[in-house]
Protein backbone atom coordinates (compact mmCIF):
# COMPACT_ATOMS: atom_id res chain seq x y z
CA UNK A 1 0.00 0.00 0.00
CA UNK A 2 3.48 2.11 0.44
CA UNK A 3 3.70 1.93 -2.42
CA UNK A 4 0.69 3.14 -3.52
CA UNK A 5 1.01 6.23 -2.20
CA UNK A 6 4.70 7.06 -3.20
CA UNK A 7 3.83 6.44 -6.79
CA UNK A 8 0.69 8.61 -6.39
CA UNK A 9 1.21 10.70 -3.90
CA UNK A 10 -2.47 12.04 -2.96
CA UNK A 11 -5.29 12.06 -4.46
CA UNK A 12 -4.80 8.73 -5.65
CA UNK A 13 -6.84 7.82 -8.18
CA UNK A 14 -10.18 5.61 -7.95
CA UNK A 15 -9.16 3.10 -10.15
CA UNK A 16 -5.95 2.76 -8.55
CA UNK A 17 -7.07 2.38 -5.19
CA UNK A 18 -9.95 -0.24 -6.71
CA UNK A 19 -6.67 -2.14 -8.07
CA UNK A 20 -4.86 -1.91 -5.05
CA UNK A 21 -7.59 -3.08 -2.72
CA UNK A 22 -8.08 -6.17 -4.96
CA UNK A 23 -5.01 -7.34 -4.94
CA UNK A 24 -5.15 -6.64 -0.50
CA UNK A 25 -8.46 -8.53 -0.27
CA UNK A 26 -7.18 -10.90 -2.79
CA UNK A 27 -4.27 -11.57 -0.35
CA UNK A 28 -5.62 -11.51 2.96
CA UNK A 29 -8.37 -14.19 1.78
CA UNK A 30 -5.25 -16.13 0.52
CA UNK A 31 -3.76 -17.45 3.74
CA UNK A 32 -6.80 -17.85 5.48
CA UNK A 33 -7.93 -21.92 5.01
CA UNK A 34 -11.35 -20.82 3.62
CA UNK A 35 -13.15 -23.30 0.91
CA UNK A 36 -14.94 -20.50 -2.00
CA UNK A 37 -18.12 -21.28 -0.44
CA UNK A 38 -17.22 -19.65 2.59
CA UNK A 39 -14.98 -16.65 0.80
CA UNK A 40 -18.30 -16.10 -0.83
CA UNK A 41 -19.86 -16.21 2.51
CA UNK A 42 -17.34 -13.63 3.50
CA UNK A 43 -17.35 -11.15 0.62
CA UNK A 44 -21.45 -11.04 0.79
CA UNK A 45 -20.79 -10.68 4.72
CA UNK A 46 -18.44 -7.96 4.27
CA UNK A 47 -20.70 -6.06 1.81
CA UNK A 48 -23.65 -6.24 3.28
CA UNK A 49 -22.12 -5.12 6.44
CA UNK A 50 -21.08 -1.82 4.22
CA UNK A 51 -24.53 -1.74 2.71
CA UNK A 52 -26.61 -1.64 6.13
CA UNK A 53 -24.49 1.76 7.20
CA UNK A 54 -25.56 2.97 3.33
CA UNK A 55 -29.29 2.63 3.91
CA UNK A 56 -31.07 6.04 3.57
CA UNK A 57 -33.21 6.60 6.53
CA UNK A 58 -36.07 7.87 4.54
CA UNK A 59 -36.62 3.91 2.91
CA UNK A 60 -37.69 1.03 4.14
CA UNK A 61 -34.20 -1.41 4.69
CA UNK A 62 -35.58 -3.55 1.40
CA UNK A 63 -35.99 -0.54 -0.58
CA UNK A 64 -32.73 1.02 0.44
CA UNK A 65 -30.64 -2.34 -0.44
CA UNK A 66 -32.64 -2.82 -3.27
CA UNK A 67 -31.62 0.67 -4.75
CA UNK A 68 -28.37 0.17 -3.58
CA UNK A 69 -27.94 -3.50 -4.98
CA UNK A 70 -29.49 -2.20 -8.10
CA UNK A 71 -26.31 0.11 -8.49
CA UNK A 72 -24.02 -2.21 -8.12
CA UNK A 73 -25.37 -4.08 -10.71
CA UNK A 74 -25.86 -1.17 -12.50
CA UNK A 75 -21.46 -0.21 -12.24
CA UNK A 76 -20.63 -3.81 -12.79
CA UNK A 77 -22.42 -4.30 -16.69
CA UNK A 78 -19.77 -0.97 -17.15
CA UNK A 79 -16.87 -3.07 -16.51
CA UNK A 80 -15.64 -4.98 -19.41
CA UNK A 81 -15.29 -8.89 -18.48
CA UNK A 82 -15.63 -8.96 -14.85
CA UNK A 83 -15.44 -12.61 -15.08
CA UNK A 84 -12.72 -12.91 -17.47
CA UNK A 85 -9.35 -11.60 -16.39
CA UNK A 86 -10.60 -11.28 -12.54
CA UNK A 87 -11.72 -14.90 -12.00
CA UNK A 88 -8.73 -16.01 -13.45
CA UNK A 89 -6.64 -14.07 -11.02
CA UNK A 90 -8.52 -14.78 -8.18
CA UNK A 91 -8.35 -18.59 -9.18
CA UNK A 92 -4.37 -18.56 -9.54
CA UNK A 93 -4.50 -16.49 -6.12
CA UNK A 94 -6.29 -18.99 -3.81
CA UNK A 95 -6.12 -22.43 -5.49
CA UNK A 96 -2.28 -22.73 -5.75
CA UNK A 97 -0.57 -22.71 -2.18
CA UNK A 98 1.21 -19.58 -0.92
CA UNK A 99 4.89 -20.12 -1.53
CA UNK A 100 5.95 -16.67 -0.53
CA UNK A 101 4.28 -14.91 2.30
CA UNK A 102 4.83 -11.83 3.15
CA UNK A 103 4.94 -10.06 6.48
CA UNK A 104 1.46 -8.69 5.98
CA UNK A 105 -0.44 -11.79 4.90
CA UNK A 106 1.20 -13.44 7.44
CA UNK A 107 0.05 -11.12 10.52
CA UNK A 108 -3.61 -11.35 9.01
CA UNK A 109 -3.02 -15.24 8.81
CA UNK A 110 -1.82 -15.14 12.75
CA UNK A 111 -4.79 -12.54 13.22
CA UNK A 112 -7.44 -15.43 11.70
CA UNK A 113 -5.41 -18.41 13.66
CA UNK A 114 -6.00 -17.12 16.93
CA UNK A 115 -9.53 -16.08 16.50
CA UNK A 116 -9.62 -19.53 15.00
CA UNK A 117 -8.75 -21.09 18.34
CA UNK A 118 -11.23 -22.86 21.35
CA UNK A 119 -11.46 -19.47 23.18
CA UNK A 120 -13.46 -17.47 20.53
CA UNK A 121 -15.58 -20.04 18.26
CA UNK A 122 -17.99 -19.96 20.43
CA UNK A 123 -18.44 -16.02 20.68
CA UNK A 124 -20.43 -14.31 18.19
CA UNK A 125 -18.92 -10.77 17.39
CA UNK A 126 -20.77 -9.71 15.35
CA UNK A 127 -24.85 -11.39 14.66
CA UNK A 128 -24.80 -10.80 11.00
CA UNK A 129 -21.24 -12.71 10.67
CA UNK A 130 -21.72 -16.20 9.63
CA UNK A 131 -18.84 -17.27 11.33
CA UNK A 132 -17.13 -15.56 14.07
CA UNK A 133 -13.64 -15.42 12.56
CA UNK A 134 -15.26 -12.99 9.85
CA UNK A 135 -15.76 -10.01 11.96
CA UNK A 136 -11.57 -9.43 12.66
CA UNK A 137 -11.05 -10.44 9.12
CA UNK A 138 -13.49 -7.33 7.96
CA UNK A 139 -12.08 -4.96 10.36
CA UNK A 140 -8.23 -5.69 8.61
CA UNK A 141 -9.84 -5.16 5.07
CA UNK A 142 -12.28 -2.30 6.30
CA UNK A 143 -9.10 -0.30 7.86
CA UNK A 144 -7.34 -0.39 4.63
CA UNK A 145 -9.95 0.70 2.65
CA UNK A 146 -10.24 3.93 4.85
CA UNK A 147 -6.63 4.41 4.63
CA UNK A 148 -6.71 3.94 0.77
CA UNK A 149 -9.69 6.76 1.05
CA UNK A 150 -12.10 5.05 -0.53
CA UNK A 151 -15.62 5.29 0.31
CA UNK A 152 -18.24 2.76 2.06
CA UNK A 153 -19.90 2.04 -1.41
CA UNK A 154 -17.05 1.69 -3.49
CA UNK A 155 -16.25 -0.73 -1.03
CA UNK A 156 -19.38 -2.67 -0.94
CA UNK A 157 -19.17 -2.60 -4.97
CA UNK A 158 -15.33 -3.98 -5.01
CA UNK A 159 -16.74 -7.24 -2.83
CA UNK A 160 -19.73 -7.46 -5.30
CA UNK A 161 -17.43 -7.31 -8.65
CA UNK A 162 -15.35 -9.98 -6.60
CA UNK A 163 -18.54 -11.80 -5.76
CA UNK A 164 -19.41 -11.67 -9.88
CA UNK A 165 -16.22 -12.58 -10.85
CA UNK A 166 -16.54 -15.78 -8.47
CA UNK A 167 -19.72 -16.66 -10.35
CA UNK A 168 -22.10 -15.47 -7.31
CA UNK A 169 -25.32 -14.34 -9.22
CA UNK A 170 -27.15 -11.62 -7.42
CA UNK A 171 -26.78 -12.37 -3.69
CA UNK A 172 -29.12 -11.13 -1.74
CA UNK A 173 -28.48 -8.42 0.74
CA UNK A 174 -28.45 -9.59 4.27
CA UNK A 175 -30.52 -7.11 6.36
CA UNK A 176 -31.26 -9.10 9.15
CA UNK A 177 -28.77 -11.25 11.47
CA UNK A 178 -29.45 -14.88 10.52
CA UNK A 179 -29.51 -16.67 14.41
CA UNK A 180 -29.75 -20.02 12.81
CA UNK A 181 -26.20 -20.50 14.84
CA UNK A 182 -28.01 -19.53 17.82
CA UNK A 183 -29.48 -22.73 17.90
CA UNK A 184 -26.67 -25.22 16.99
Amino acid sequence: MLDVFQEHGSPIPLNKKQKTLIAIFTEALAVVDWSSSLRKRYLTYHRDSLFRFLLAPSETPEDGATNLFDRCEENLSKVRDPDSALSVYLRESWDHSQDTVTTWQQAVADLYQWFSGPQILPCRLDPFAWDPRFTPIFKILHGVSNQLGVNLLNEGFLCHLLLAAMGVERPPVGLYPDWEWADS
